[in-house]
């Protein structure tokens, strides 16, 4: 029991530290696509 806690545990830090990542990577894809408008307009 202790063991399946453990596990979910990790697996939920796992789920949080690629969404993270995700969220990074778009917001950073964004904000770039931003500066790129700015530069042509």
């Amino acid at each position: 029991m202790t063991y399946h806690a453990v596990h979910i545990v990790q697996y939920r830090k796992l789920l949080y530290v690629i969404f993270i990542r995700v969220y990074v990577t778009l917001y950073s894809t964004v904000s770039i696509g931003e500066n790129v408008i700015k530069v042509r307009t």
